[in-house]
């Protein structure tokens, strides 16, 4: 598990990774993820979604091996999304 931080109006990613999901939920602050679907066989391939969360809603977002995946502050707190890989 790790625990990132985001400021406000910053971004971190893109990242992606090859065996690997990431289940992602935000212990403070709200964020926006952008994920790009990079998968040859998936019936989203080469299509973009993005995802808020806060803390208020909270809920484990899940990112499959093989997406790229950017996450932004929207938020006016720090932003700690806390990632199990």
């Amino acid at each position: 598990a790790k625990l990132l931080t985001v400021r406000p109006g910053r971004i971190r990613g893109y990242a992606m990774h090859k065996k690997q999901d990431d289940r992602i939920c935000i212990l403070y602050g709200a964020a926006q993820y952008v994920l790009y679907d990079d998968r040859e066989t998936s019936p989203t391939y080469r299509l973009v979604q993005e995802v808020n969360i806060d803390e208020h809603g909270r809920a484990m977002l899940v990112i499959p091996a093989g997406v790229w995946h950017a996450v932004r502050n929207v938020g006016r707190q720090v932003a700690h999304p806390h990632v199990l890989g």
